[in-house]
């Protein structure tokens, strides 16, 4: 007898066991269960009546759980078989806006999104949607759309065709623009969104103002916001859990743009409230809106325009923002309260940004502007006539002379000069003394020393006078027309404050540059706070001071001379052990760097390391 290995046995005695157990479970198999497996359908319809519970979608594994997973293992030969089994349940009354249920999970989809996981079952979705009843396809296709798998937000916008166009304004479908914005990337939101406005959907407001905060700043996301806010009743309130936890409530969407246009630029939806036409278009023809009306939106504008001066005073606001900021602002004027401006800080901002116009208005309005004297000193310097004058009206203008000149440009800076002249008739029309000491110095001299020969001679017109000359004070009025050309002087004087208490931050250092000829100087930033300061070295050529180095370390003139400028040597600390030096020649026009080292320390109190290094000049004249 030959020898069996155990194993070999083991697996009979198995096989013994497993197919009687594999005949059972068919045997156990109930009539519509075979039929589905075998997507016969003539079985199907005659095993469906004695099976009552087969229709129903919230059983464990029912037949139509069954007949989509049939379709889904099913060869290209077999699938029309297996479809077939799906749309006689459907016909015989199995609901397809009925969701399967998980003992864990709950609600896990419906038979029509089960179906659509399928590839390439596209057109039997649409098909078994369209044989759906009208009123349950919106639930179908919201449930599509809520699917995470890849392409099912494009099964539910190829089924939208399905759904008649009264049933597409229902609640249930408009939930389709609140997960447009569900689980996707920014950039994707605009090409969800089309086809919903296609369709002659659109969002409620609480959707639109999501929708609108995450669109991405390019071109397709503002044609969508366009879109939004074409079809939207922007007077509509937004539900309370919008910014629920921020603090702010806005009372209805157009206050939540309004604000959102005035606020300093970061946000999606700020960025692009800015830069599009139909924003303006809205704020034009928008008449009123009580709940934009309040001391949040306006403390908001108020912030924006300081701050957009105050961080950065030497740049200009960008055009985008400033016109967005002048459109909120005008929008505010015209249809708020007066009263609500009474803490709005932020006019002589509005003014320095080339808004004046702005001011007049709220002036018209009734608005009382907070810190009068600031503001003028702003109109000054902006060379806005017509409100500097408005300001002016019924006040002593001899004590508004100061403020002027604080603001008057040197003759390297001054354009047509036109508005300034015209505010300077205005005043001397109006008693102003032109032979007033202004700290110290007249007019007459005050204007001479700025090279303004067209505010000199209106003054001597007047009947003002030189006056005599006084070094302290004519040093620093230099001080401030150099300063000025090079761009650190940034605002007026304080006028509560004496020219002596600045002579420390504007006393320039004279250099003598050029043997028996004009003397040059160098202005330091007197904002600066570190060891090495950026500075500028100016020089006079005829009537003008021109900028001929910008830089920043310390600085000495040296013996040889180029182009009759003395050469200049700069030194930078670049790193804690590490200082740049360069030599600057005047090549007639301008210093150009001639020669660059680098000295480096070790840290032991030995000498540096000194080695040449490429020179980057890139310095400017101005």
């Amino acid at each position: 007898m030959r020898y069996r290995p155990k194993s070999f046995i083991t697996l009979a005695v198995l096989l013994m066991m497993v197919l009687p157990l594999q005949k059972g479970i068919a045997q156990d198999r109930s009539a519509t269960e075979q039929a589905i497996a075998d997507s016969d359908v003539a079985a199907l319809r005659h095993a469906l009546p004695n099976d009552p519970a087969a229709l129903r979608t919230d059983t464990y594994n029912p037949p139509m759980m069954q007949a989509i997973k049939v379709l889904k293992r099913a060869t290209p030969e077999s699938k029309e078989r297996a479809r077939e089994i799906i749309r006689f349940l459907v016909s015989a009354g199995t609901r397809l806006d009925g969701p399967f249920q998980s003992v864990l999970a709950g609600s896990i989809g419906t038979p029509v999104t089960w179906v659509s996981r399928i590839v390439g079952e596209r057109e039997f979705v649409i098909e078994l949607t369209r044989q759906a009843p009208a009123e349950q396809r919106c639930a179908i296709v919201t449930d599509l759309a809520s699917d995470s798998n890849n392409g099912q937000w494009e099964n539910a916008m190829a089924s939208l065709a399905t759904i008649p166009v009264r049933e597409r304004l229902s609640p249930e479908c408009q939930d389709l623009f609140r997960m447009a914005g569900r689980l996707v990337e920014s950039d994707r939101i605009p090409e969800r969104v089309e086809p919903l406005f296609t369709a002659g959907m659109s969002p409620t407001p609480g959707d639109a103002a999501r929708l609108l905060t995450y669109l991405p700043v390019t071109p397709e996301g503002r044609r969508t916001a366009a879109r939004i806010l074409r079809s939207i009743d922007l007077d509509a309130p937004l539900p309370d859990d919008f910014l629920y936890g921020t603090g702010y409530r806005p009372g209805n969407l157009f206050a939540h743009l309004l604000r959102t246009s005035l606020e300093r630029p970061s946000p999606n939806l700020q960025l692009n409230l800015t830069a599009m036409p139909e924003w303006y278009e809205v704020l034009s023809r928008k008449e009123r809106s009580p709940e934009a009306c309040n001391d949040g939106v306006i403390s908001v504008a108020s912030g924006s325009w300081t701050n957009e001066q105050v961080l950065d005073p030497s740049q200009p606001i960008p055009d985008d923002r400033n016109k967005a900021l002048r459109a909120g602002t005008d929008w505010l004027i015209q249809h708020c309260d007066a009263a609500l401006f009474d803490n709005f800080s932020g006019w002589k901002y509005v003014v320095q940004a080339g808004s004046g116009d702005l001011v007049i208005k709220a002036m018209n309005r009734g608005v009382e502007v907070s810190d009068h004297e600031s503001v003028l000193s702003a109109a000054f310097c902006r060379g806005d006539e017509s409100l500097a004058t408005r300001l002016m009206e019924g006040r002593a203008v001899s004590s508004y002379l100061p403020r002027f000149f604080a603001c008057l440009k040197p003759f390297e800076l001054k354009e047509s000069g036109e508005g300034e002249m015209r505010m300077l008739a205005w005043m001397l029309d109006h008693d102003a003394n032109p032979n007033e000491p202004i700290d110290g110095l007249l007019p007459v001299r005050l204007a001479t020393l700025l090279d303004r020969d067209d505010i000199r001679q209106s003054l001597e017109a007047a009947g003002g006078k030189a006056g005599p000359s006084v070094a302290d004070l004519e040093r620093f009025w230099l001080a401030r027309r150099l300063q000025a050309i090079v761009g650190f002087w940034q605002s007026p004087l304080s006028f509560e404050a004496t020219t002596d208490d600045y002579s420390h931050s504007v006393n320039p250092t004279r250099m003598e540059l050029q043997a028996g000829g004009e003397p040059s100087y160098v202005v330091v930033d007197p904002d600066c706070s570190s060891a090495d300061c950026g500075f500028a070295v100016l020089h006079k050529k005829g009537r003008e001071w021109r900028v001929v180095l910008n830089g920043w370390g310390d600085f000495e003139a040296l013996p040889d001379r180029h182009h009759g400028l003395a050469d200049l040597r700069v030194s930078a600390r670049m790193a804690e052990a590490r200082y740049d030096t360069t030599v600057y020649r005047f090549d007639g026009h301008r210093y150009r760097a001639h020669k660059c080292e680098v000295a480096e320390y070790d840290g032991n109190d030995s000498d540096p390391t000194v080695r040449p290094i490429a020179c980057s000049d890139e310095v400017t004249d101005q």
